[in-house]
């Protein structure tokens, strides 16, 4: 009874060695599992913490970017603001300058018609005085006044 009793014990204590063997392995295979997790979960981190900066960074850019296309677009506002302004004045410029011309058109041909009105006056007149003359010749003279008068009007017509 106490060879098997003894036996027993023995037996118990294989088992007991035996579960703790498996425990030992089991703990020596769940500490190199969790080693390794932690060892991903580092790597994780530092990857997360470097996409984080470049987040920032590209955050950055764009907030940069954003400026520069509405400083760009606002200088483009500018830029057509002045455009536009310039082709208004240039417009007014334009229309003054058109009615400047129309004004002097016509001050033209007013004194186009003036001048040609004078010197169907004086071509009238000249057409007299020959007449006159003609008949003045054919009675054998002219009068000292009438000679003086037709190279004065001669003279206005040179």
């Amino acid at each position: 009874a106490q060879l098997a009793s003894s036996e027993m014990q023995n037996i118990h204590v294989q088992k007991v060695q035996s579960l703790e063997e498996s425990v030992r392995i089991m703990q020596a295979e769940a500490d190199e599992d969790v080693a390794q997790k932690e060892k991903e979960i580092s790597e994780l981190q530092v990857s997360m913490y470097t996409l984080e900066d470049q987040i920032t960074i590209i955050k950055k850019e764009k907030e940069q970017l954003r400026i520069r296309l509405n400083n760009l677009a606002g200088s483009n506002n500018d830029e057509l603001d002045e455009l536009q302004t310039e082709l208004i004045d240039k417009t007014r410029s334009l229309s003054k300058m058109s009615r400047q011309l129309k004004t002097m058109e016509s001050q033209l041909q007013e004194e186009t018609e003036e001048r040609a009105k004078e010197i169907a006056f004086w071509k009238n007149k000249v057409k007299q005085l020959e007449a006159e003359k003609n008949r003045q010749s054919s009675k054998g003279y002219l009068s000292e006044s009438t000679m003086n008068q037709m190279k004065s009007e001669n003279m206005k017509l040179r």
